[in-house]
C-alpha cells in the first residue's frame, strides 16, 4: 500500500529529462555505496542493479515515447532515490520494494530483459 501511494504521487511530478534523472540515480548509488562502506547491511549490490534497470528504461526513451510511459519511467527512478517510500534504503531489506517497483514497471513496459533477479 505504501509503494502504491508513493508511486502514484511520483507519477504526478512534472516530467524531467532522462539525463537529469540518470544523474540523480547515479548520485544516489554513490550515496548507497558510501553508506555500505560503513554498514554491511546496506545492499549496494541491489542498488547498482536497480540503477541498471533505470538506465535501461532511460535508454528506451525516444522523442515519440508517450508521456504516460515517460512518467512511469521517471516514477521508478524517483521511487528509488526517495526515502519517502516506506523502508529506509540504508536498512536491511530497505531496497527490496524499490527493486520490486522497478521490476513491475520494466515488465509492464515490455522490458522483462531488464528485470532484476536479485530479489
Amino acid at each position: 500500500p505504501v509503494a502504491k501511494e508513493v508511486f502514484t504521487r511520483l507519477m504526478e511530478e512534472p516530467v524531467r529529462s532522462a539525463d537529469d534523472l540518470r544523474q540523480e540515480v547515479r548520485d544516489y548509488v554513490k550515496l548507497v555505496e558510501n553508506a555500505a562502506a560503513d554498514n554491511p547491511y546496506v545492499d549496494d549490490i541491489l542498488a547498482r542493479d536497480i540503477a541498471r534497470v533505470c538506465e535501461g528504461l532511460f535508454d528506451a526513451i525516444v522523442d515519440g515515447t508517450p508521456e504516460h510511459t515517460r512518467r512511469q519511467i521517471q516514477a521508478v527512478a524517483r521511487y528509488f532515490v526517495t526515502e519517502e517510500d516506506g523502508d529506509s534504503d540504508l536498512a536491511i531489506g530497505g531496497l527490496d520494494e524499490d527493486a520490486a517497483v522497478a521490476n513491475v514497471v520494466a515488465q509492464h513496459l515490455g522490458r522483462a530483459d531488464l528485470v532484476s533477479d536479485l530479489l
